[in-house]
C-alpha cells in the first residue's frame, strides 16, 4: 500500500481530539488520492480523503558539460580548484553525499566540497569544488567523483582528470 495508517482502537472523550500518524510510501511518480475510512462507535464510518504525490528524484549537474572535470596538468607544490553546480530539479528536498570511489580521488591529493550528508532543496543548487593540490609528481589520471542520493546506491556524478609534472 502506499499508505500506512498507524491508529490504535481508542475511545475518545467529548471534544476531543487525537493525532493519527500516516506514513506515505509513493511506489511511482503521480498524484494519489486515497481514502481512509474510521470507524465510530462501531455504527459508523468516517471517510477522510489523504492525497499526496510521488515525485522522482531528479539530482543532475546544471550543465551536462561538467561531467568532464579537467584540472590540467600543474607543478607540485601548486593548487587548482574546479567549480561545478549541482541542482534538484525535483518537487521535494533531496538528501544526498558526495562519496570518492575505492579513495582514489583523495590518494591523488584531490579534495571536494561539499563533504557529508547535505541536503538540497527543491529547485535549489549547490556549488561543488574539486580541488586538486599534490606535493608530487602524480601520472595523468582520470577518476570517478560518486553521488548518493536519498540511501540508493552511489553513482558516478563527473569524472576528474589531471597531472601534476615534476619540477
Amino acid at each position: 500500500p502506499q499508505l500506512d495508517v498507524v491508529c490504535e482502537p481508542m475511545t475518545l472523550p467529548p471534544h476531543s481530539s487525537r493525532e493519527v500518524k500516516m506514513i506515505f510510501i509513493p511506489r511511482e511518480a503521480k498524484e494519489y488520492s486515497i481514502p481512509v475510512n474510521f470507524e465510530i462507535n462501531g455504527l459508523y464510518t468516517s471517510s477522510v480523503l489523504v492525497r499526496g504525490e510521488g515525485t522522482s528524484l531528479r539530482l543532475e549537474l546544471a550543465n551536462p558539460s561538467m561531467q568532464q572535470v579537467n584540472l590540467g596538468s600543474i607543478k607540485p607544490g601548486q593548487d587548482v580548484t574546479r567549480t561545478v553546480r549541482l541542482v534538484n530539479r525535483s518537487k521535494q528536498e533531496a538528501r544526498f553525499e558526495l562519496k570518492e570511489d575505492v579513495s582514489a580521488l583523495s590518494d591523488k591529493s584531490i579534495s571536494f566540497w561539499p563533504s557529508g550528508p547535505q541536503i538540497l532543496g527543491p529547485r535549489a543548487g549547490v556549488n561543488i569544488d574539486v580541488r586538486f593540490s599534490p606535493t608530487a609528481r602524480i601520472a595523468a589520471f582520470s577518476e570517478r567523483l560518486m553521488i548518493e542520493a536519498e540511501g540508493s546506491i552511489a553513482k558516478p556524478l563527473l569524472m576528474v582528470t589531471g597531472s601534476c609534472v615534476g619540477v
